[in-house]
């Protein structure tokens, strides 16, 4: 599956954010993220981003500096540099195309009742989402694999769509530094939502 946009936003009706993605073989996959799951998944996918994707894969040391042994400060810093250099990329402008696609999970979108996250051989970060709920016969789920830029992509959007939810979820990590307080007076602005 090669993903060509990502959307996120919170529904005030369902009081969920709404995660859709459309493919390269026009299909569209979307699922709901619970604010509950939402406050455990953020902090796991922000150690798993510090940890795999602040030194990029070529990175070399300049004799000085021990790339292997850098302390977890350090690695957010880089990490956060990674997603600012990525998202400068990205675009956030074009709308997300969601008619005509097919659904190949249903026209419902998944409730989503667990998430593994794992890194693949390839830097990539495997995200395996599953609907398992009691009344249904069998679970859905479905895979993808993100590369460091889309991982940044989608960390974006959901932090864009948590902030508008109002959860209180501390977003702390990759996503947020300083200069996250000094934007502030922006936040009434409605940011886009889409990722392509």
């Amino acid at each position: 599956m090669h993903i060509h946009q990502m959307s996120a936003r919170h529904d005030q009706e369902q009081d969920r954010i709404l995660v859709s993605l459309n493919t390269t073989d026009d299909e569209e996959l979307r699922f709901w993220l619970t604010r509950r799951l939402m406050d455990r998944l953020w902090p796991t996918l922000n150690t798993l981003v510090i940890e795999h994707f602040a030194v990029p894969e070529d990175a070399q040391t300049d004799g000085y500096v021990n790339l292997d042994a850098l302390d977890d400060d350090s690695k957010a810093m880089l990490a956060h540099a990674q997603q600012e250099a990525s998202l400068q990329s990205a675009d956030f402008q074009t709308p997300y195309k969601s008619g005509g696609l097919r659904q190949p999970l249903g026209q419902q979108p998944l409730l989503v009742t667990k998430i593994d996250l794992t890194i693949g051989k390839s830097r990539q970060l495997r995200f395996r989402v599953t609907e398992a709920l009691q009344d249904s016969a069998e679970p859905r789920e479905f895979q993808m694999e993100l590369k460091p830029e889309l991982t940044f992509g989608l960390m974006q959007l959901l932090k864009q769509a948590i902030a508008r939810a109002d959860w209180g979820i501390a977003l702390t990590g990759v996503s947020t530094s300083a200069t996250d307080d000094a934007s502030a007076i922006f936040a009434r602005a409605e940011p886009s939502n889409y990722l392509n």
